[in-house]
């Protein structure tokens, strides 16, 4: 095989990886805040100009469009949520969401009665990342589902092997930096873990795995510290990232 060869097999397995790695963490997504639909979408990696679609389910072709361009550019949501509070849903608007011009031609025609995205920035305050998902049934008012799906947002956008986007290292992180092996979970550590990225609850993890809810807490904290995680949320999306999930 040629080294050319052996280039374009590589760059095609790490393409595999992400799609895999994109399709976990948005299954992660929609399970945590219980999304009918969700999409994530990237722009190029000046952050300007139109967004490619890189996972979706539940929206159809057109409503997927939408998020690539007129999204960015027309919608009143768009524009509340660049004021600051950058991740939001249709009621934390300050004017009421399902009035507006894409509530009304886009997304109640559809059945969904509720939205929430979340934007992801550079350094230079431009739109390098979104993530939107949409309920047929209103949100009840959550923050931490709101912070969750945030968190999410950020694993989805972070820059991973093999990827084509060249974003720039967060503060705090150096790109040169080489990262740490995995740290080592136990194999009742894993399927706890894996069943958690799926969205169940301590008490759903207990009984698949003929458990007591307590004892899933105290794998689940033991979890955390070895991932250095601190929410359920971060610990999904750290163990799907490190190939536990």
């Amino acid at each position: 095989m040629s080294m050319a060869t052996e280039t374009a097999v590589e760059a095609r397995r790490r393409e595999d990886v992400d799609d895999l790695l994109n399709t976990r963490l948005l299954d992660i997504a929609a399970a945590l805040i219980g999304a009918d639909a969700i999409a994530f979408t990237e722009s190029g990696s000046d952050g300007d100009g139109a967004h490619r679609i890189v996972s979706v389910a539940g929206y159809d072709d057109e409503l997927a469009a939408y998020f690539t361009q007129g999204f960015l550019n027309e919608d009143a949501g768009m524009r509340f949520l660049r004021t600051g509070p950058v991740t939001g849903t249709w009621r934390d608007c300050p004017f009421d969401y399902r009035d507006s011009r894409a509530a009304q031609e886009r997304f109640l025609p559809r059945g969904f009665a509720d939205g929430m995205t979340s934007l992801v920035l550079n350094r230079r305050g431009q739109i390098r990342a979104a993530l939107h998902a949409s309920r047929c049934a209103p949100w009840r008012s959550d923050p931490g589902a709101v912070r969750a799906f945030a968190a999410i947002a950020q694993a989805l956008a972070k820059p991973k092997p093999g990827a084509g986007m060249d974003y720039p290292p967060r503060l705090g992180e150096h790109a040169s930096r080489t990262p740490s092996p995995a740290p080592a979970l136990s194999s009742r550590e894993r399927e706890v873990v894996r069943l958690l990225a799926l969205g169940e609850t301590n008490e759903e993890i207990a009984a698949a795995l003929c458990l007591s809810p307590r004892t899933v807490a105290h794998h689940l904290e033991r979890i955390s510290t070895k991932l250095g995680t601190r929410s359920r949320t971060a610990t999904a999306v750290t163990a799907v990232r490190l190939g536990y999930a």
